[in-house]
């Protein structure tokens, strides 16, 4: 990165800090730290739950598989749209109607104090692991982008560039900060403008990479010859490889529940004025992920066009796989590679190494499509994009889990603890708490190796088993508390047999007793997995369903909140403010000055420049970065406009 790219990703640092500083002053009480008092617009928590999907892993992970097989992680995205549709039809209303403060008092009521400590706990945990495992990569992808020199005390001396600790606390203490002083306004607000960012840097990138791959029409020429797996099916195949239709049905089925009852999507249904509000809030979410998916995942897929993947493993090629990888094979192995002689390796080992050397080189594919055409200034503003993602999430969970802590944890066993302003204090405190905890989890990544892909793993095989019960006992009179213990004892058992245990080299793939369920689980690995994971969880509720009897203790208590909320709603007292629009038209705006300074620093460049090609690309970026400021600024003024004409109507701000 130059200097300029610098400058534009330290001003957006500061900028999303200056918000929650800005909206320090409006938390009053745990209610407005963690459900913004009910009174978000619709569309702030749509655009939320948006950013709360996103984290470094879509563009390493997602980006990755679009460079390897092309559309078919575009299609694989997409079922996060038709989930948060489907959601925001069945669920996001019914949480609102609740008249909850955070999730887990919903899951007290229903399920009682033993599911909710199970939840919590189990939650903060594997959440925490997650999480810091998205700091980890966006660590990693920001190390690659800016070498010190040396006897910088922030210098890796092995690689000359930013020391990876160093990137995962600093940029792990900014979400820190702004989460701790804003509360919910905060995330909401600075996710708002991540939106922003992410969406201003992508819709960049797409045009200069078209024009690198020759146009739409020879993007897609050239797309439809490129075969990603053995059966020839091409990138423009909307299923290849592992990814079925089986696998998108239960891809979209994991996330139906992910979405409507994890508790980071859920205190964006409860933080708006109404129900009304949460099912817009939610089809908003929907909409975008039926849309944007193709956008951000076109520039891997056109690099791929660009960049290719060679035959054999050429020293090219085999430079991608990590250090830690080494490991795995005999040291003349890794000898014949280093010194181009791959002809000498092993049919098994070769194949292996190749496959690790694709992987590896596909997820650092989006940072080489964005490096390989965006101009000085813009790569910053793409590292910000990409920070942003990571930021959302790891903000929204700090945010949930220090309200759950606060509000369902410590309360309940203070029960001097009722002064709104000292809970407050509190629940900056276990923000702290959980933001340095997952530092030292994200610092311990590198040494945890491959401990990551074992989270992710478990993580997916719980989902469902977990999440299901929440979402099963907003609409069942007669379901108790056990519905939470068997659902998820028997899901996450099964989850794990299967991935952990019957896969190649599980703990039980070499017991002879299950020498043939191991074979089929092997044969059969998303087949298996869906069953495991998304049918028999939801067959295990089927059955409670039909032997429970009665209404339970549970639903009569949320129940009776539900009515008190009711009556709130036809009151008419909760009005959503319009101070963030106020603010997103100012962020617009600002966005809107840094693409004009940019136009006009590569406009002087390209004046003082004598060489032709570059002062071709400085013409063409100026162009682009002055068409993209007229933009920002008509949007802004748009923004401002309607914000003015809501004030004037009679609708209320937030105090200044």
């Amino acid at each position: 990165m130059e200097s300029l790219d610098y400058i534009v990703l330290c001003v957006y640092l500061g900028g999303i800090f200056l918000v929650g500083v800005l909206f320090a002053g409006k938390n009053k009480s745990s209610a407005d730290m963690f459900a913004a008092g009910g009174r978000s617009p619709w569309w702030t928590s749509g655009l939320s739950a948006f950013m709360t999907m996103f984290s470094a892993n879509t563009f390493v992970v997602w980006g990755g598989i679009a460079y390897r097989q092309g559309m078919v992680a575009v299609l694989i995205n997409l079922m996060y749209g038709v989930a948060a549709l489907m959601t925001g039809y069945f669920v996001a209303g019914k949480w609102k109607k609740m008249g909850v403060q955070t999730p887990a008092e919903f899951i007290q009521k229903r399920y009682g104090s033993g599911a909710l400590h199970f939840f919590t706990w189990f939650m903060t945990v594997f959440k925490m692991l997650t999480t810091a495992g998205a700091l980890y990569a966006m660590g990693r992808i920001l190390v690659t982008l800016m070498p010190l020199p040396d006897g910088h005390f922030l210098q890796d001396p092995a690689t000359g560039t930013l020391s990876l600790n160093w990137a995962i606390v600093i940029l792990s203490s900014v979400v820190v900060i702004y989460t701790m002083i804003g509360g919910l306004w905060a995330v909401l607000m600075t996710d708002v403008l991540q939106f922003i960012v992410l969406n201003l840097a992508v819709l960049f990138v797409i045009p200069l990479s078209l024009l690198n791959a020759g146009g739409v029409s020879g993007a897609v020429d050239t797309m439809g010859g490129i075969t990603v797996d053995d059966s020839g099916r091409t990138m423009l195949s909307a299923i290849s490889g592992d990814y079925s239709l089986l696998f998108l049905v239960g891809w979209c089925v994991i996330h139906f529940f992910m979405i409507g009852a994890e508790w980071a999507f859920v205190q964006r249904f409860i933080c708006v004025p109404d129900a009304k509000a949460a099912r817009k809030s939610t089809y908003l979410f929907g909409v975008l992920y039926l849309v944007s998916p193709l956008l951000w995942l076109m520039p891997p897929m056109l690099y791929r066009m660009i960049d290719g993947i060679p035959e054999g493993l050429p020293l090219e090629l085999f430079k991608y796989v990590p250090a830690e990888k080494y490991e795995d094979f005999a040291p003349e192995v890794i000898a014949a590679c280093q010194t181009g002689n791959a002809g000498s390796i092993p049919g098994a080992d070769f194949d292996k190494l190749r496959d690790l050397a694709i992987k590896f080189k596909s997820e650092a594919g989006y940072i080489k499509a964005c490096v390989a055409v965006l101009p000085a200034g813009m790569i910053g503003l793409m590292f910000a994009a990409m920070f942003s993602a990571t930021a959302s999430m790891v903000s929204s969970q700090l945010n949930v889990f220090s309200g759950v802590l606060t509000n369902d944890i410590y309360k309940p066993l203070v029960r001097t603890a009722t002064d709104p302003k000292k809970l407050l204090w509190v629940g900056r405190v276990f923000t702290v708490v959980l933001g340095v905890l997952l530092i030292a989890i994200a610092l311990a990544y590198q040494a945890m190796g491959g401990a990551e892909q074992v989270i992710v793993k478990s993580t997916e095989a719980v989902v469902v088993a977990l999440l299901a019960p929440t979402v099963w006992g907003l609409f069942s009179r007669s379901v108790r508390s056990g519905a939470v213990w068997w659902t998820a004892g028997i899901g996450m058992v099964a989850g794990v047999v299967v991935r952990l245990g019957l896969a190649k080299d599980g703990f039980l793939a070499d017991a002879d007793a299950l020498a043939g369920a191991a074979k089929w689980v092997q044969g059969n690995m998303k087949v298996a997995e869906t069953l495991s994971g998304v049918v028999l969880p939801v067959v295990v509720l089927f059955v409670i369903q039909l032997v429970s009897r009665g209404t339970s203790p549970g639903f009569a208590r949320v129940a009776e909140m539900a009515a008190a909320e009711e009556q709130l709603e036809e009151s008419g007292t909760v009005h959503a403010s319009n101070l963030p629009a106020v603010i997103v038209a100012w962020c617009i705006g600002a966005c809107g000055v840094l693409m004009a300074a940019l136009a006009v620093v590569h406009f002087m460049r390209g004046a003082d420049t004598d060489a032709a090609e570059a002062a071709t690309r400085a013409i063409a970026s100026w162009k682009v970065l002055s068409a993209f400021a007229l933009v920002l600024f008509a949007i802004a003024g748009a923004v401002g406009f309607a914000a003015r004409r809501q004030k004037e109507t009679g609708s209320e701000y937030l105090s200044t």
